[in-house]
């Protein structure tokens, strides 16, 4: 049994290359980091300075998923109208809207987290649009549906299960898909209870788990190995800690 404790050590110990550990953010309240993407201009990020009764939404790091995220996005053609939700820095938005793709970037609307995501929009000369969004809440600025729902490490709160499936019903379109990765540093029960819960109402169409590097930083440039197929991954914190699961789903065929 891992405890509460535990996991919130593993949330905030970023510099855990020690031997064999992976780091699984990078970064801290009000740094600047740069993301040095393959085959893509430098990306500037401002990291908010969050309020003290938000710092455990952990927008105030750039965390491995949203690299491996933003790594699968470069690689996929991806047409239509595209919503992040829990978008923090806003990496994956900014590498999408790069390639022309419409973006909403979304996140929890803590004053200082929505203007630095807004910062990061204008910093890196893309287009787009920053909302403030309490998942389950009806947000009048979310106009339409999306072809397409991006989500990164969103999966390790599993109290909000329930508010993010509402929001991917409420916004998605009827042939829209969702495209997420999920880190396991948080617990594996968390990620497993939030597709149990989705299976009412979404098909899984592809997933695949990966390796987080070993290094110091965000890995950008480094080889993200898939993992053996079949492959059982302990609860243990350390162990559990290297592996970051990406998923694809879309709604169920009426």
């Amino acid at each position: 049994m891992v405890s509460a404790e535990e996991d919130l050590d593993v949330f905030e110990s970023g510099l855990s290359t020690l031997f064999n550990e992976p780091e699984v953010n990078y970064g801290d309240v009000g740094q600047t980091v740069t993301v040095e993407l393959p085959n893509e201009p430098k990306i500037s990020l401002m990291l908010p300075d969050v309020d003290p009764t938000n710092v455990k939404l952990f927008a105030h790091h750039v965390w491995k998923g949203s690299i491996l995220l933003s790594k699968i996005l470069q690689s996929k053609q991806i047409q239509g109208k595209v919503l992040e939700l829990g978008a923090g820095c806003g990496l994956p938005s900014i590498v999408l809207a790069r390639k022309g793709i419409q973006v909403v970037s979304s996140d929890y609307p803590d004053p200082d987290i929505i203007a630095k995501l807004k910062q990061n929009v204008k910093n890196n000369n893309v287009n787009v649009e920053v909302i403030g969004h309490i998942w389950g809440v009806r947000n009048d600025e979310l106009q339409g549906k999306f072809d397409h729902i991006i989500m990164s490490d969103t999966l390790w709160m599993a109290h909000q299960h329930d508010n993010l499936l509402q929001d991917l019903d409420e916004y998605l379109t009827p042939n829209g898909s969702v495209i997420g990765v999920a880190g396991f540093h948080s617990g594996i029960y968390a990620v497993e209870k939030f597709f149990k819960l989705a299976e009412e109402k979404f098909d899984r169409i592809h997933y695949q788990t990966y390796i987080i590097p070993i290094g110091h930083g965000l890995c950008e440039h480094m080889e993200w190995e898939r993992a053996p197929k079949g492959i059982v991954i302990s609860n243990d914190i350390k162990e559990r800690a290297r592996y970051i699961f990406h998923y694809e789903f879309k709604r169920k065929a009426q």
